[in-house]
């Protein structure tokens, strides 16, 4: 059985509105909400979708069976939090730019 969908508003910001959606938990979403709020302040909420509760710095992962040092991990919550981005945590189905609309995997 398929998981139920939830569908979240994703705005353009060249029509003047305040939401901006973000997919993924890596260093590009990461860096897109950092240049957004350097860009746009407080003039758009933010809305980060990411799989996972977790930022894992994978480049240093491949040095860790020579050093057995584990790379990095960072609390997305505590990341979100510290910049006022709504965090949730699922997966991204599909995109419907038609609508502004992202449809995500299990809702909340």
């Amino acid at each position: 059985m398929e998981a139920p969908r939830r569908r979240s508003s994703m705005l353009a910001m060249t029509c003047g509105t305040d939401r901006i959606v973000i997919a993924g938990g890596g260093v590009g979403a990461l860096e897109a909400v950092l240049a957004l709020q350097a860009t746009l302040s407080d003039r758009a909420r933010i809305e980060l979708i990411a799989p996972g509760a977790e930022y894992v710095h994978r480049p240093i992962a491949v040095a860790e069976p020579f050093t057995g040092i584990a790379p990095q991990r960072y609390d997305l919550a505590a990341f979100a939090a510290a910049r006022g981005v709504e965090l949730r945590t699922d997966g991204v189905a599909s995109v419907d730019t038609a609508a502004r609309t992202v449809e995500t995997t299990a809702g909340d």
